[in-house]
């Protein structure tokens, strides 16, 4: 075998992991948005994946946009984002707000590492979901708390936080 053959086959294998990677990061994106529900005691209907970046979007149903790869034709092994989204509803009229953490995920031989908004903590996730998904979706509640904390800049909170006027202000 030549050098360029083995640098032929070694594409070959950064390819197919890049392919894995995004595949397993939808399943376990995916995983998150049907059960944070649950975790966090609300309804299904107030949790979804949104892009990771960009304006937070209210609206659900982003399936595939809800990740960094969305629209690539080139993916890699760079971690890959999702954005979750929580709506809370405005508990004295028909406003609400929409909050989005960015969780990023790397594929590894054991499992996943997570990591969720800003912390630099990553959490372990095994690739049957069975070992670290409580701890991902308590990381992922604690961002959702952190938005609202006095000492966040309020360009660090706009990119998280969202509120939609109620109709009869």
């Amino acid at each position: 075998m030549t050098k360029f053959d083995n640098l032929q086959h070694l594409a070959k294998d950064y390819g197919n992991r890049s392919i894995t990677q995004s595949f397993e990061s939808k399943r376990l994106g995916h995983e998150i948005i049907d059960r944070l529900p649950d975790f966090l005691g609300c309804d299904k209907a107030n949790v979804r994946a949104i892009p990771p970046h960009g304006p937070i979007s209210t609206e659900g149903g982003h399936n595939d946009a809800a990740f960094s790869t969305y629209g690539q034709r080139l993916l890699n092994l760079q971690p890959i984002e999702m954005g979750v989204g929580l709506r809370l509803n405005d508990l004295e009229g028909d406003g609400y707000s929409m909050l989005r953490s960015i969780v990023s995920m790397s594929l590894k031989s054991d499992g996943f590492s997570v990591a969720v908004g800003s912390s630099e903590d990553t959490v372990k996730v095994s690739l049957d979901f069975k070992e670290g998904m409580h701890r991902l979706l308590n990381q992922i509640c604690l961002d959702f708390e952190g938005l609202f904390q006095p000492d966040l800049s309020e360009t660090e909170r706009s990119k998280g936080v969202g509120f939609h006027l109620p109709s009869n202000p």
